[in-house]
């Protein structure tokens, strides 16, 4: 518990300490790389949490509510994270992943599956298509930014790992 500018100054302490793109590790302002996240969802509540959590901790935000507007914003808004809705109005956001992954180009972006359904065929489904996280809603925005974090950094490191082998 706490005031909104008490939560945001925690939320941008956790998130930065360590995070990649840091300008405790790049050295330099000019070399600062705001992680850029595209958060896709049919429910505005839904995005507009995920976009104040996320913001808060001087992430850069997009938004989508179908998955046709997630693959058009994606190509020009190139994220480093995409928090994707199961269930969206149109393609769903199981297909965006499978589609997002067939893109060479979007082998560097995290994607992070959420829902509403705790059902597991979900889980299994997303994993099975290469997503890097599941998160059920509701969620509480610490968990989303330290998630959206831990996703990026482990889509990087197995970038690496493959790189190097």
């Amino acid at each position: 518990p706490g005031s909104a500018d008490e939560i945001t100054v925690r939320l941008l302490a956790d998130a930065t300490a360590g995070s990649p793109g840091s300008t405790a590790e790049t050295g330099p302002q000019e070399q600062f790389h705001a992680t850029r996240v595209l958060v896709v969802d049919d429910v505005d509540d839904v995005r507009e949490l995920a976009r104040s959590s996320l913001t808060a901790v001087g992430m850069e935000v997009a938004e989508a509510a179908s998955g046709e507007d997630a693959l058009r914003i994606t190509r020009r808004f190139a994220p480093d994270c995409v928090v994707l809705d199961i269930n969206l109005p149109g393609i769903s956001g199981l297909e965006v992943c499978r589609l997002l992954r067939a893109d060479r180009r979007n082998a560097h972006v995290a994607i992070m599956m959420l829902t509403s359904d705790a059902e597991p065929t979900g889980k299994v489904t997303a994993f099975s298509l290469n997503a890097d996280d599941y998160m059920v809603k509701p969620f509480r925005p610490r968990d989303l930014v330290n998630r959206v974090n831990d996703a990026i950094r482990r889509r990087a490191n197995m970038r690496s790992a493959t790189t190097a082998s």
